[in-house]
């Protein structure tokens, strides 16, 4: 959660903080990681994948900064060779974000405003504060998933029997889409107390998931086009 604060507060790419978390994970999974040092595996994570996503060169300070200080330059430095080097310069993979793209762009006839692109990139997010849920499937089939929840929401049809082109495993997309319909409907009926229901709930892309079936209506309803959203919210292909 504080990945994507820190991502969106730098203005990062989306793929940034996909990737970065992408790392994070990998990483995890080699490393074994001390509480204390996980803020600073994370921040370099995203370090390394804005050099690799952002138009703008990332200066490291900016990420010092984000910390408080409490790392210093080479510490980050330090630590983006220990990733680098654990991952075996491994760092350009395909991200949920990245299949969720591609599903999307295949299927562009079945979307009939821009805005719904957002709403697939905000549901892609929204899922990456469940761990068990986002390392249980691969990203394809995730991503697929989400798609598929999109379409749904937005009064569209699109059968599982669709994604056979991408040599996909439909009985894992039908689970997949269970697992991320409950956690939906888990997080929605969470106390308001969570920390994580709180900090979505704040953020303008849920609140853009949760009202956007209703908008999609209301523009169907009176015939009308919603206008465009901002270039540097749309995903280019």
């Amino acid at each position: 959660e504080w990945m994507a604060d820190v991502s969106h507060g730098c203005q990062h790419s989306p793929e940034t903080l996909f990737m970065a978390v992408n790392y994070l994970d990998r990483f995890m999974s080699i490393k074994k990681v001390i509480l204390d040092e996980f803020q600073l595996i994370g921040i370099t994570c995203l370090f390394i994948s804005s050099k690799l996503n952002d138009v703008n060169l990332p200066q490291i300070n900016e990420f010092v900064y984000v910390t408080e200080n409490l790392y210093t330059r080479d510490n980050i430095i330090d630590t983006e060779k220990e990733i680098i080097s654990a991952l075996e310069f491994q760092l350009v993979v395909p991200t949920l974000l990245f299949f969720a793209e591609l599903y999307f762009s295949y299927f562009k006839n079945l979307f009939v405003l821009e805005t719904q692109l957002i709403l697939l990139q905000a549901l892609c997010e929204y899922t990456l504060i469940d761990y068990k849920l986002s390392n249980s499937y691969y990203p394809s089939i995730l991503a697929a998933a989400i798609l598929l929840r999109c379409v749904h929401q937005c009064d569209q049809n699109l059968n599982i029997e669709e994604f056979t082109i991408f040599g996909l495993d439909l009985a894992a997309i039908s689970a997949c889409y269970r697992r991320t319909n409950d956690f939906i409907h888990r997080t929605n009926n969470m106390s308001s107390h969570s920390s994580s229901t709180i900090r979505f709930q704040s953020h303008w892309y849920y609140k853009f998931f949760l009202l956007g079936l209703q908008t999609h209506n209301l523009a169907v309803s009176l015939n009308i086009s919603l206008p465009f959203v901002s270039s540097k919210l749309i995903i280019s292909f």
